[in-house]
C-alpha cells in the first residue's frame, strides 16, 4: 500500500486562477469553490432545479394553485394572473427555466400573495442535524432574471416546528441573468422530524398582501404572520415577467457548482411524488383480467416506490380510455383506483365506469384512447 503526503499546496499556474485553499478549508480551482461538506454528488437537496422536467406540460395558463414543472408548486391567490412556462431561456450551461408572466394586473391584499415553491421530504435532511447545538448552514444558489428589478422575498418554512427563515436577494440588472447566494443558518432549536412528511419548504415570493410583507428579520422564529415577504408587486404590469433556474441547496456556507443530473435520475426523482401515463393517444396503462361481470382489475408498478400510497389524478371523460378483451375495445369513460400501496395500485373499471360486453375470467388490457387523457399517481407532500 502507498501512502500519498502533501505538506503544501501551491498555485503552479501561470494565469489567473490555479489551486488555492482559505483559511476555512475551501478548495479553489481556477477561480471555481469545491464542495468541503458533505459528498461530491447528491449535494443538491432540491429535486428539478435545471427545470427539466415536466411531465404534467409545459404551458399553464391563467394558473391559479397548482403543481406546474415537476416539483415546483406555483399559488396565486390574488387578483393578478399569470402564466407559467418551461421556457428555453437559460444562462449558460442550462437549457431550461421555470418562467412566470403576468398576464392580468393585480395588487395583493391583505393575506393575498403569489409565490412557487418547493417542499423538500422531512427524512432527506436528518443530516442537517436541526434542534442541536450542531445544525447545519444552508446554502440555497441560483440563476433568475427580471425585467423588474427589486428586492425579492424567500421563505423557508419549518413544518415540524412552526418555525420560518425569511430573507431577501435583488434583482439589480434587468433582463439579465445574475446568480444569487444565500446562507440560511441551522435551526437550533427545533428538530426535523425522520418522516415523510415536509421538512422544509422554499418560497420564492413574487408577491405579497401588507399581512406579510415588511423586511425579512432572517432569524428563525415562530412569528409566521408577518415580514415574510417584501412590498415588491411583479403584477403591476402586464410586462412583468420573471424567470428562474439551476435552483441548488447544499450543506455548508459556500456555494459550489450546479450538480448537473442526468435526465433519468431527475425523472426518476420526481417520480416519487408523480407519475404520470398518457398525454399520448393509445398509450398503454396496465394488465388485468375481467374480474366479474363488467369489472375489470389491473395492477399498476409505479416505476419507484412513491413517498407514500398514491391518490389518482385522472381525466375522466367519455371516450378517454379504451379496454381490449374479447377481441374487441370497449370504450370507458373512468377509471378509480381499489387497492393503493406505494409500490403498486390496483386500477379498477367497471360498469359505473361505461364498461360493458367483457366476459368473466378473461384477460383485458386498459390504455389511454384520447391525446388529452392521462393516468397519474400523486404523492405530493
Amino acid at each position: 500500500m502507498s501512502t500519498l503526503r502533501v505538506n503544501t499546496l501551491q498555485n503552479t499556474s501561470t494565469t489567473d486562477g490555479g489551486i488555492s485553499i482559505d483559511t476555512s478549508g475551501h478548495v479553489t480551482v481556477d477561480g471555481v469553490v469545491m464542495p468541503n461538506a458533505g459528498p461530491l454528488s447528491n449535494r443538491n437537496l432540491v429535486i428539478n432545479g435545471a427545470m427539466q422536467v415536466a411531465q404534467r406540460g409545459t404551458t399553464f395558463t391563467g394558473s391559479a394553485t397548482q403543481y406546474t414543472l415537476d416539483r415546483w408548486h406555483f399559488d396565486d391567490g390574488t387578483s393578478a394572473v399569470f402564466d407559467v412556462a418551461k421556457s428555453s431561456t437559460a444562462p449558460a450551461g442550462f437549457t431550461s427555466s421555470l418562467k412566470i408572466d403576468c398576464t392580468t394586473t393585480g395588487t395583493p391584499t391583505t393575506t393575498q400573495e403569489t409565490f412557487i415553491e418547493q417542499k423538500i421530504e422531512a427524512q432527506n435532511l436528518q443530516h442537517l442535524q436541526y434542534g442541536t447545538s450542531g445544525a447545519q448552514s444552508i446554502t440555497l444558489s441560483f440563476w433568475v432574471k427580471s425585467n423588474k428589478t427589486g428586492d425579492y422575498g424567500i421563505w423557508i418554512y419549518q413544518e415540524d416546528a412552526s418555525s420560518q427563515y425569511a430573507t431577501t436577494y435583488t434583482i439589480s440588472s434587468a433582463n439579465t441573468w445574475e446568480p444569487i447566494t444565500i446562507t440560511i443558518p441551522g435551526n437550533t432549536a427545533a428538530a426535523i422530524s425522520n418522516d415523510n412528511g415536509v421538512g422544509l419548504l422554499f418560497r420564492f415570493y413574487l408577491q405579497a398582501g401588507p399581512t406579510y410583507a415588511g423586511t425579512p428579520a432572517e432569524t428563525w422564529t415562530t412569528t409566521l404572520s408577518s415580514n415574510r415577504a417584501t412590498s415588491l408587486n411583479l403584477g403591476d404590469s402586464t410586462d412583468n415577467e420573471w424567470l428562474i433556474t439551476g435552483i441548488q441547496l447544499e450543506v455548508g456556507s459556500v456555494a459550489t457548482p450546479f450538480e448537473h443530473r442526468s435526465y433519468s435520475d431527475e425523472l426518476a426523482r420526481c417520480q416519487r411524488y408523480y407519475y404520470m401515463l398518457g398525454n399520448d393517444t393509445h398509450s398503454p396503462v396496465c394488465n388485468g383480467v375481467i374480474l366479474s361481470a363488467n369489472s375489470f382489475y389491473g395492477v399498476l408498478h409505479p416505476p419507484t416506490t412513491m413517498r407514500t400510497g398514491p391518490s389518482i389524478d385522472v381525466t375522466n371523460a367519455s371516450g378517454h380510455f379504451v379496454l381490449f378483451s374479447d377481441d374487441n375495445g370497449d370504450s370507458c369513460d373512468s377509471v378509480v383506483l381499489n387497492q393503493v400501496r406505494p409500490n403498486a395500485v390496483e386500477i379498477r373499471v367497471s360498469s359505473g365506469q361505461g364498461l360493458s360486453g367483457a366476459t368473466q375470467g378473461h384477460a383485458a388490457w386498459l390504455r389511454v384512447n384520447n391525446s388529452a387523457a392521462y393516468v397519474a399517481l400523486t404523492a405530493e407532500l
